[in-house]
């Protein structure tokens, strides 16, 4: 008898806190959908910014393949000045 005393009152305390179990489960679905959309919204913006990471990895990968050639014809420029300087001399 104790037992189900207990179990009464902690279920009359349920009620007192939460109300009817109907009111607590929607309760609980609404909290669930706001995290929900909280978490949508965070990978929105994850997807924007990983959009944002790949264009600029694209055109990091553009700048590199300019950058060596520009070493690569100065390069070639200082090997015919030194061919001017010897032939000068």
């Amino acid at each position: 008898c104790v037992n189900s005393c207990q179990s009464v009152l902690d279920r009359c305390l349920f009620l007192q806190i939460y109300g009817s179990p109907g009111t607590f489960w929607e309760k609980e679905l609404e909290s669930l959908i706001t995290i929900a959309e909280i978490k949508n919204k965070d990978v929105c913006e994850l997807g924007y910014k990983l959009k944002d990471m790949e264009m600029m990895e694209e055109k990091n990968q553009i700048l590199e393949k300019r950058l060596s050639t520009v070493l690569q014809q100065n390069e070639e420029l200082t090997a015919r000045v030194e061919q001017l300087k010897t032939l000068v001399q």
